[in-house]
């Protein structure tokens, strides 16, 4: 390796430090408000969560008021004997207006107004005087469920059911939102860590360079063996390897973040969070604050289970409905007014009471019907059992973890300074003639060796805190 292609080497050192130093620092959290601002997917997610309750109301719409109208003209030239009595021909318009309405305890109303006007063609004056005539008709229709559907269950429990849908789907967004911030702060503590391992490799790389140096003017002036030098050159091979490495790293740990936060470039000028011991200590660890939204979803998966079985038990139940009407009738040969007011004078009233039934006959097909209602109901009861546990288990195992990776973190750190000690004790004893450059270059590489153990720990209990978030707010 020679001088010339040191220097190549040392050049983008030195536009990454300007590069890092360029902006200003940008914290997890302000990183994060940006991936909730630029990021489509995490937008599209909070945009389909705001939705679906939204979207549940079509249900609902089964309680709305219904406004309905019907025109119509009709002519009729069945032949009809005697004709004198009935006519050749009878022309027959109408008009009907109305509302109707269903009741959250299952009765269903309509009120409406007819109107119709009546011509018989063909007559004799002698047996039909007044071949024409109006009739108004104000009125009211009733049912109530007496069996399926008693009180208005079944509906109610259809409404239930897509609410219910839709709280799954909240659920389920929010959960994903979570996971897509966790997965952009370990982005960003992948790039912290890069820069890290990159300032690391740098640094173990001029020091490889300056052992070079030293023992190339030891052989030149005859003070130690050329294989000493092939000894640092060859150390430093490595080093380089191991910078280009770490550049690597730090590129593609610069293009994740950039991705997360939906910018197209793969650069990152902001200069970001320094991972410091102090800062590790004073993380707070995230408290599991309720159950976490997929537990959430299945717990509301099973209560949709039940509701199904009932529904589908009450879909063909008997049907016994209780119905009634009136109807205030008015008739008048010339005038729809004279015949509204005829018709308030209720002497031509029509009234109705009386009972609809009507029953599917299943037999076995139903009962293998409500057999496998209840097999769902059964299976979603075993996946809350198991969500329920296996959320217990990632909690604990996550808790765990972090305590023994704050246990090896402190460990690491002894180490490292342990290993810096000994490294340069051996390089002043390599320099007095006391030892090897086998030895000095073993040293080297034992204290690389611990810097990179504290970055891959600290780098675990960030992992560790982000997933642990999950089960409280979104961070």
């Amino acid at each position: 390796m020679n001088k010339k292609r040191l220097r190549c080497l040392r050049i983008p050192f030195v536009l990454l430090i300007a590069t890092q130093a360029r902006a200003g620092t940008l914290t997890v959290q302000a990183y994060l408000d940006q991936v909730r601002a630029g990021n489509d997917s995490y937008k599209a997610s909070a945009t389909v969560g705001e939705a679906a309750p939204k979207k549940a109301a079509d249900a609902e719409m089964v309680y709305a008021p219904t406004v309905f109208a019907t025109i119509q003209s009709a002519v009729d030239k069945k032949e009809l004997k005697p004709a004198s009595q009935r006519g050749t021909e009878t022309d027959y318009n109408s008009g009907e207006f109305g509302i109707s309405k269903m009741s959250s305890f299952g009765t269903a109303a309509k009120i409406y107004y007819k109107g119709s006007q009546t011509t018989l063609r063909g007559t004799s004056p002698a047996f039909i005087p007044q071949p024409s005539w109006r009739e108004t008709s104000p009125t009211i229709e009733l049912s109530h469920p007496l069996w399926k559907n008693a009180n208005g269950g079944d509906l109610a429990k259809t409404v239930a059911i897509e609410q219910g849908k839709a709280q799954i789907t909240e659920l389920s967004e929010a959960l994903k939102r979570k996971i897509s911030l966790v997965e952009a702060e370990g982005n960003y503590w992948r790039l912290v860590l890069a820069r890290e391992s990159q300032r690391v490799a740098r640094e173990n790389f001029e020091r490889a360079n300056k052992i070079i140096q030293w023992n190339r003017d030891r052989v030149k002036n005859q003070l130690a063996d050329s294989a000493d030098l092939i000894q640092a050159e060859a150390l430093g091979e490595v080093r380089e390897i191991e910078v280009t490495m770490a550049t690597d790293e730090e590129r593609s740990a610069a293009h994740a973040l950039n991705t997360a936060r939906g910018v197209a470039s793969s650069d990152v000028s902001d200069e970001l969070v320094k991972i410091t011991p102090e800062l590790i200590a004073k993380l707070p660890v995230p408290i599991r604050v309720s159950e976490r939204e997929d537990l959430k979803a299945s717990i509301q998966a099973e209560r949709l289970s039940e509701l199904g079985a009932d529904l589908a038990g009450g879909k063909y139940r008997p049907s016994l409905d209780l119905v009634a009407s009136g109807a205030l009738n008015g008739r008048d040969q010339t005038s729809y007014t004279k015949s509204n007011t005829d018709s308030t004078k209720g002497k031509h009233a029509t009234y109705m009471i009386g009972l609809k039934f009507s029953a599917p006959i299943g037999g076995e097909s139903l009962s293998r019907l409500r057999a496998g209602f209840l097999k769902d109901q059964e299976a979603a009861s075993l996946t809350v059992a198991r969500k329920r546990y296996e959320n217990d288990r990632e909690w604990s195992d996550l808790g765990r973890r972090l305590n023994e990776s704050r246990s090896r973190l402190a460990l690491t750190q002894k180490i490292e300074t342990t290993q810096l000690r000994k490294l340069t004790a051996e390089r002043e004893r390599q320099k007095r003639g006391r030892s090897t450059m086998f030895q000095v270059m073993q040293s080297e590489s034992d204290y690389a060796t611990s810097q990179l153990s504290v970055i891959r720990n600290k780098a675990q209990i960030l992992e560790i805190f982000a997933r642990m978030k999950t089960f409280g707010g979104e961070g």
